[in-house]
């Protein structure tokens, strides 16, 4: 989907009112700043094992969620470093700013992921076949140390400039990483944090969901 003002501008206040200034102002910034890069990449799946990658599937969330499906989709987006960059400039000089403008670069990394799983979607559908919602490392059970072997399996560092420490944190730090389900009709729905067996303690203002 694509985000707007509005839509920050709710998340800013909790849908209490609306401060629309910063929220433009902050999305005219990260639209100036962002550099949007995406790399996806098709490979089979044979039981909870990811072929070619020497991904093993952890977590039964996301085993849940690719039921079914004999290949799969790996995505990693980013909008780059000059968002990072920017985030630590505003910080030294307007924290209000600074804190709408990163909320603002989530949304914009999230809709990156929104658009490449359109396109993965209308080309599964000339196949005529379906593919499931996109499912990230820290859904649910689905561990963020996973999150290095997508980006290896995608070659990200080279391909869009993402990397990943060892405490799993990606750099630029508004990237996403994702993983989609081909199958021959998806009859589920999209992870929510209602499915989240951690919503009672999540501490996240602005999860991906």
């Amino acid at each position: 989907m694509s985000y707007s003002a509005k839509d920050l501008s709710r998340i800013l206040t909790d849908g209490k009112k609306d401060d629309l200034v910063i929220a433009e102002t902050a999305f005219a910034l990260v639209e100036k700043a962002a550099k949007p890069r995406i790399v996806r990449r098709r490979f089979g799946l044979m039981g909870d094992k990811i072929v070619g990658t020497g991904i093993t599937l952890s977590g039964e969330d996301v085993k849940r969620h690719l039921n079914g499906c004999k290949e799969v989709w790996l995505i990693a987006a980013t909008v780059g470093n000059e968002v990072d960059n920017e985030i630590k400039r505003l910080s030294a000089s307007d924290l209000a700013l600074a804190h709408a403008f990163d909320m603002a670069a989530s949304l914009k990394a999230d809709s990156l992921c929104d658009e490449s799983e359109r396109e993965i979607r209308e080309e599964m559908k000339r196949e005529g076949k379906s593919a499931t919602p996109r499912f990230s490392c820290g859904y649910g059970d689905f561990p963020l140390s996973v999150q290095p072997k997508i980006l290896f399996a995608l070659d990200a560092s080279k391909s869009a400039g993402i990397t990943v420490s060892a405490d799993f944190t990606m750099r630029p730090f508004k990237s996403v990483t994702a993983i989609l389900g081909v199958c021959e009709k998806f009859e589920g729905k999209a992870f929510e944090c209602g499915d989240c067996r951690f919503k009672s303690v999540c501490s996240h203002k602005l999860c991906a969901r």
